[in-house]
């Protein structure tokens, strides 16, 4: 699972959207689970995730890979929420 982590993570450095689709899918349900703990309702938590994987990917470059990816991912999103 983190090789596969990997690849998709390097494939959204160049830039591929299908890289950049399967990571959002793999990282969907987590993401909701914790944009759900700020909002009361699925669309803003929606919204949220959303927000949060475009400043993933934006900021996808200065990623440690030596860190879990999920806490780092979680911790985006959960700025955005609040």
């Amino acid at each position: 699972k983190t090789n596969q982590l990997q690849k998709l993570i390097d494939g959204c450095l160049k830039n591929k959207r299908s890289s950049q689709a399967k990571l959002y899918d793999f990282c969907f349900d987590s993401m909701m689970r914790v944009a759900m703990r700020y909002h009361n309702n699925r669309d803003d938590a929606s919204s949220t995730v959303n927000q949060s994987f475009f400043k993933t990917l934006k900021s996808l470059s200065d990623y440690d890979r030596t860190k879990n990816f999920n806490t780092w991912l979680c911790t985006i999103v959960i700025r955005t929420a609040i």
